[in-house]
């Protein structure tokens, strides 16, 4: 497994904006696996720092335009949505 981009570990450092992070480095592209450098990151913040999120991975990540989406939590185990709560500051 390729080392995990510089810029992917200051996303997850930077500003105590996230709880936790996952990243994969494999992908379908024309009916082959590719294992590449580009990294897919899933991280975890609170709805009211999703914009203090999209700027800081638009500062600090290589592409011009890189993909930043937000996908809504419906329900969970309020034993974990608690501890999210509480690793990530409100603002």
């Amino acid at each position: 497994m390729a080392p995990v981009p510089l810029w992917a570990r200051r996303v997850h450092r930077g500003a105590g904006l996230t709880s936790c992070w996952f990243w994969f480095c494999r992908y379908y592209w024309k009916g082959d696996i590719q294992d590449a450098s580009e990294v897919l990151m899933l991280v975890k913040t609170k709805s009211s720092r999703v914009q203090r999120v999209v700027e800081y991975v638009r500062s600090v990540h290589p592409y011009a335009n890189p993909e930043v989406l937000s996908l809504p939590v419906q329900d969970g185990s309020v034993e974990y949505l608690r501890w999210m709560d509480d690793a990530v500051p409100d603002d």
